[in-house]
């Protein structure tokens, strides 16, 4: 700013050097002749309405004059709305101001004043408009107020408002009051007495059920015909009732509060129903059933019951009568049986004897099938009817069967027990009979014979087999069991012998099996020779010509199940043949044939080296040296 500043002073100052340096020079006839109007600039013999603009043009057009020299050597605005006036271009009155197009007022609108510059004033009771869109001053109104078409005076447009004395602000009419809750804001009816306000305002209404205006239509009263209630009701009209009838819950009217009474009288009173009077001592405010001839009312009212079990209400409801299949007996009901027997409890006719049941007619007895009418002595019976070979017991009470046999689950008809059959010889053999198969059956039939030596009766195959230990049967029988495949019954020897000669059998012990196998446990069987031997080992093969095992090694002998040199005390194997066993400090020289000690001048005997006598071995002179 402050450069700008020294800028334009400094383009003063030049201007004005410039014009006086102008002044001085000569000019012609014609440029003294120039006479420049008020406001403007005389410079070279033209007029300008700015010592600048003749020159510096280029800088002039940046100044905001916007002025030229007219015809009249005056300045003139080039925006004709605007006057040229205090070396600048405005608008002609002080009032207004240049909103670019045109002069306009600096406080428009009704009711607004201009004070100075920008500041502007309403007229006394006026106000700025609150709308900010519409420019000038309205009335000043408040509190429900508001200001009339042109906005010369307040008006209420509340519904029964009214000005106050100030002529500024609203009240509530005569008789209205300001409303609460939701008509807060308005004036509603002065309403008391249970009467609230119309919807409109308009005056008072009674909108509780069964209430109306009282005369004023200002306070409310009961209808005709209703009164004010008592206790929860006492903000309510109820109705006029009487003679057991009550008001309703909604208060509509009245009703018997009794199921069994209805209204009359204007439905005002109760009265009983049809078949109901109104009962007595602590019954006396109700209506009980009108019960007869042993009916009684029930518990809850509701009508005529009968207490007796076997009785039932008579078509009128009033009335008891004994039910279907009863009959009446000294003031109760009781079955009506014929060939049946009543029930200790009287609810009916039962029959009490073994296989009999009622009839349809649930009074007379028939037989239970399969169950028949019995004859002679058990004519009063009912008895099975039995399927041979079964057979009416002597009692009629149920069917039996003969020895050896058992009932079905009919309990008419016989089945053989376990392990019996029915003979195919009924007239020399009992009903039933033991199952023997091909097995004979022995003379009382309850069992089976086998006749060969050594057999036994097997009920598994209805059949003869060997008894526990034998085996083999055929015609002749059985014979004794060896206890292994390997084995079989030598009857010449009566002995079991082994299938393999060579073996030897050994019998069965405690837990153990019969077997048969070599005589001893080390030794083997040899399959080509078909003897037993003892094991070869590892190092030796069996030869069949010499029966003996032959050691791999050649020089070496089979003994004691192993192979080893024949003198194994002094010989030993060095890889391809038995030589003598030289000791530690010897070893064997084919070629001498003899052991040769491995230190030099020791002499070998009984598998040891030593030095001659005198000698003593030295292991710096790697021999013997003689003893000092």
């Amino acid at each position: 700013m402050l450069f700008k500043a020294f800028s334009l002073n400094l383009l003063l100052t030049l201007g004005s050097v410039a014009a006086s340096a102008l002044s001085e020079r000569d000019t012609s006839p014609l440029e003294r002749r120039v006479t420049c109007g008020k406001n403007t600039w005389k410079i070279g013999g033209k007029c300008y309405c700015n010592r600048l603009q003749g020159f510096r043009p280029p800088l002039y057009r940046r100044l905001p004059f916007r002025a030229y020299v007219n015809w009249k050597n005056k300045c003139a605005c080039n925006k004709s709305y605007l006057t040229f006036k205090d070396n600048t271009c405005k608008c002609a009155l002080d009032s207004q101001k240049n909103d670019g197009a045109k002069c306009t007022d600096k406080c428009p609108g009704p009711y607004n004043n201009w004070v100075k510059e920008d500041e502007c004033a309403c007229d006394p009771k006026f106000i700025p408009n609150p709308d900010t869109s519409v420019p000038g001053c309205v009335r000043d109104c408040s509190n429900g107020a508001v200001p009339n078409d042109d906005s010369t005076a307040c008006v209420c447009t509340g519904e029964n408002f009214v000005l106050k004395g100030n002529q500024k602000e609203c009240e509530c009419a005569p008789d209205y009051v300001p409303g609460e809750g939701e008509d807060e804001g308005k004036c509603v009816a002065k309403c008391f007495g249970g009467a609230t306000p119309l919807a409109d305002h308009s005056g008072c209404e009674c909108k509780a059920e069964n209430f109306k205006l009282k005369t004023g239509n200002r306070e409310c009263e009961c209808k005709a015909d209703y009164v004010p209630g008592e206790g929860a009701d006492s903000d309510k009209c109820v109705p006029l009732c009487s003679n057991g009838a009550t008001p309703k819950e909604d208060h509509s009217g009245c009703e018997c509060l009794d199921a069994n009474a209805h209204l009359v009288n204007d439905n005002r009173e109760c009265a009983c129903n049809t078949k109901w009077s109104l009962g007595s001592g602590p019954n006396s405010q109700i209506c009980i059933p009108d019960c007869s001839n042993g009916a009684t009312p029930k518990t809850d009212n509701t009508g005529c019951e009968c207490l007796d079990t076997n009785a039932q209400l008579t078509n009128n409801q009033q009335e008891c009568e004994c039910k279907a299949l009863f009959k009446p007996d000294q003031g109760s009901c009781v079955p009506d049986c014929l060939s049946a027997t009543p029930k200790a409890d009287n609810s009916g006719c039962e029959c009490t004897k073994a296989h009999f049941q009622l009839k349809e007619n649930k009074q007379d007895c028939e037989c239970v099938p399969p169950f028949v009418p019995g004859t002679g002595d058990n004519s009063d019976k009912c008895v099975p009817v039995c399927v041979a070979p079964a057979t009416l017991k002597a009692d009629g009470s149920a069917c039996e069967c003969p020895s050896h046999a058992h009932l079905k689950g009919s309990g008419l008809e016989c089945d053989c027990d376990p392990k019996y059959i029915l003979t195919t010889k009924p007239k020399k053999q009992p009903t039933c009979i033991y199952d023997c198969g091909t097995a004979k059956l022995n003379p009382t039939f309850d069992g089976c014979t086998c006749e060969k030596p050594n057999t036994e009766f097997k009920q598994d195959t209805k059949s003869c087999g060997c008894k526990t230990g034998y085996t083999g049967l055929s015609r002749f029988g059985c014979v004794s069991d060896c206890g292994t495949t390997d084995a079989k019954w030598n009857s010449a020897k009566s002995a079991c012998v082994c299938n393999v000669k060579a073996y030897t059998y050994t019998p069965a012990d405690g837990t153990v099996s019969a077997k048969c196998g070599c005589a001893k446990a080390t030794d083997v069987y040899e399959e080509g020779d078909g003897i037993c031997h003892e094991s070869c080992g590892d190092d030796a093969d069996w030869n069949k010509k010499s029966r003996a095992c032959i050691c791999r090694k050649k020089g070496m002998q089979f003994n004691n199940g192993a192979c080893a040199c024949p003198k194994p005390d002094e010989q030993k194997w060095n890889g391809s043949k038995c030589v003598p066993d030289c000791g530690n400090d010897a070893q064997y020289d084919n070629k001498q044939a003899r052991c040769v000690c491995l230190k030099r001048g020791m002499k070998w005997a009984n598998k040891q080296c030593a030095c001659d006598a005198g000698f003593t071995w030295k292991n710096q002179n790697k021999g013997c040296v003689a003893n000092p």
